[in-house]
């Protein structure tokens, strides 16, 4: 070996630990830096020359790669585990805000204003005649339609907010792939397939952990160094480039639905997990369940009510009367769909009463509901109309809006009704007590809100008779079919609880994924974080390194210039 080889292998010394001493500094310099991964440098010795069949003299040392210290099957595990994470943390926050619209846990809930309102009745079979008992029903019924109108405002206010939460992640998301596709550029071209650009691919795995905070993702690195991010089986990030997503609506059970659409195909993508995940399965299934739900319990209180009111008299009868609800084909079977009426009678009979103000005389007709479907003569809206035209004292006309308009001939003359098996009173609206049909529209009926007079107490045209009252009262704990089974104060109380514990599974599945988040971030700390510790040493190892090198160098120097003296 010649004196310059030697001084080769100190020069390879030196540029080497210099250079690990450079990747060290860099390492402690970033220790705190977020999204960092430590870079370690590979070392290997210089073959030299052969001296002899089993003798080698090495040539120094050479910087084979400065490597990144990260493990792509943890990353994407921490990936799934952000989204897992992010989905059930968001989707109890929604949760929560449907929770706080109930306030069943405060002093004015739904529950609580129901009970006043059957409370209401209760007092007034007492006394059916007291003017104070029956303002306190109107009282109580117009608190409750309000409380119930303001919850399902509240709730279709929460769907279009969630509509605008969802459009910004969407935004944030396309902001996210564009970034993605940047890095991508920026990786491939550095790198050029054989380099490692670092603190580039660090900032693009950063992108990433932020995109699977909005949605569950998969990514595959081409030989490029760029990578393809998948949502399922649907490509967001194809050959490096990003494809735009776009959020429509579409009509589903009749509702406005958001739908997310990706790339110039327009596939549909299903979002699974992440924050944009739980607000469109937030807004697609639970605030429809939510209003769906007070919908159909305010649906089935009306009618129940309707039809228990609307088959029992008041304190006085009516001279003229007409009906709450229209039929759309006044031709057609009350309980076709032709008609398509908000509540569907059955067939079954009711009684009407004429009585006589001056002598007290009463006249009573039972009129048949014919919905057998058997003979082609089941009743329609018209047909019913000119059974009780034919009534003697009762005029009856169908309004242009479809609704059934009934009047007596004679201002002595009064009308009131009972006996209805057929549910077609509360149906068409007549002698009713609300108005509306569902959580967006219930009213107290105006003829009862301006003359509680018309509150019908009791059955049996007997002063003083309170079977209604306390039938209504009942109805509380009645099952009933069109609640599955449940009474109206049952089926409530249940949707609560079952919100409460969907709150509560999401809480305890966001805290278990956050477990499992913190360990696997440990692992990913332990492989790629920065331990100062343990770079001082190394940056110890490579300074002595350092010196020795130099201090070869000088020692050749010296024997250099003694051969120079020689010669």
């Amino acid at each position: 070996m010649t004196l310059n080889s030697a001084l080769q292998i100190g020069r390879s010394g030196l540029l080497t630990a210099q250079t690990a001493m450079e990747v060290t500094g860099n390492n402690l310099a970033n220790a705190a830096t977020p999204g960092y991964h430590r870079n370690t440098v590979a070392l290997s010795a210089v073959q030299g020359q052969r001296l002899s069949p089993s003798a080698y003299l090495g040539a120094g040392v050479q910087l084979d790669a400065i490597k990144r210290q990260t493990d792509e099957a943890l990353e994407a595990r921490i990936r799934s585990s952000v989204s897992d994470g992010s989905h059930a943390q968001t989707q109890a926050d929604l949760l929560r805000q449907v929770e706080s619209i109930q306030a069943e846990y405060s002093s004015v809930n739904l529950t609580s204003s129901m009970g006043k309102f059957f409370d209401s009745w209760s007092a007034l079979a007492n006394n059916p005649q007291d003017y104070g008992k029956r303002t306190s029903v109107i009282s109580e019924s117009e608190s409750l339609s309000k409380h119930i109108q303001q919850m399902d405002s509240e709730l279709k206010n929460l769907r279009e907010q969630t509509d605008s939460a969802i459009k910004q992640s969407v935004i944030t998301v396309n902001d996210l792939l564009k970034q993605v596709e940047l890095s991508n550029k920026q990786i491939a071209l550095s790198e050029q397939g054989t380099g490692n650009a670092s603190a580039l691919r660090d900032q693009r795995d950063q992108l990433l952990g932020e995109l699977s905070k909005y949605m569950e993702i998969s990514t595959v690195e081409m030989p490029s160094g760029s990578v393809d991010v998948y949502v399922g089986s649907t490509p967001i990030v194809m050959n490096g480039e990003a494809e735009h997503i776009e959020m429509t609506y579409e009509q589903q059970d009749g509702v406005s639905t958001p739908v997310l659409k990706v790339g110039d195909d327009k596939d549909i993508l299903q979002i699974q997990g992440g924050q944009l995940g739980a607000l469109i399965e937030y807004r697609t299934v639970d605030i429809n369940e939510q209003i769906a739900t007070l919908d159909q319990l305010t649906h089935e209180m009306i009618f129940e009510v309707n039809k228990i009111h609307s088959q029992s008299q008041g304190l006085e009868g009516f001279s003229t009367i007409t009906g709450t609800y229209n039929v759309d084909d006044t031709s057609a079977a009350l309980n076709s769909p032709e008609a398509n009426m908000d509540f569907v009678p059955e067939h079954g009979s009711f009684k009407i009463h004429v009585k006589d103000k001056t002598t007290g005389q009463m006249t009573s007709t039972t009129i048949n509901i014919d919905l057998d479907g058997i003979g082609g003569n089941d009743t329609s809206l018209d047909s019913l109309a000119v059974e009780l035209n034919a009534i003697n004292g009762i005029n009856a006309s169908i309004t242009a809006d479809g609704k059934l308009q009934l009047d007596t001939n004679g201002s002595n003359l009064e009308m009131s009704f009972s006996d209805d098996t057929s549910g077609a009173l509360a149906a068409l609206g007549i002698n009713t007590f609300f108005s509306g049909h569902g959580s967006s529209n219930i009213e107290l009926n105006e003829v009862i809100a301006k003359n509680p007079d018309f509150i019908a107490a009791g059955q049996g045209h007997t002063p003083g008779d309170n079977s209604t009252a306390l039938a209504l009262d009942a109805l509380r704990d009645q099952s009933l079919d069109g609640l599955n089974g449940a009474s109206i104060m049952e089926f409530w109380t249940d949707h609560v609880q079952d919100l409460a514990v969907k709150i509560s599974q999401a809480s305890s599945s966001a805290d278990a994924s956050q477990t499992v988040l913190n360990s696997l971030q440990a692992q990913q700390q332990s492989l790629s974080g920065v331990n100062v510790d343990e770079e001082t040493i190394n940056l110890m190892q490579y300074q002595q390194a350092y010196n020795a090198s130099a201090r070869f160098i000088s020692t050749i120097q010296d024997l250099m210039e003694t051969l120079l003296q020689i010669a």
